[in-house]
């Protein structure tokens, strides 16, 4: 799991699945306690399938690309808002 420096957003690797998956998350008022408390809220974004098993994913310094190792020895960068391919290292 890797998270955003806002913490807002993370993204997760399924390894055999060949995929990076985009969560937003959210503290939300809890229903069941009046509002009293809040509690964490998930919702799943988007979904990116790689061509091979997905290592490690992880966020520029900056926000801007997502970078994606992959077992094939690739790393494939893309741009973190909307997961449009920039380039192959």
């Amino acid at each position: 799991m890797l998270f955003t420096t806002a913490r807002t957003t993370h993204a997760t690797n399924q390894t055999r699945a060949g995929s990076v998956n985009i969560w937003e998350f959210e503290l939300v008022p809890d229903e069941h306690n009046e509002g009293l408390s809040k509690r964490l809220s998930c919702a799943h974004l988007k979904s990116l399938k790689m061509t091979d098993d997905v290592l490690c994913v992880k966020y520029s310094p900056d926000q801007r690309f997502l970078a994606v190792a992959l077992l094939d020895a690739t790393v494939k960068v893309f741009f973190a808002d909307s997961l449009k391919f920039f380039l192959s290292l």
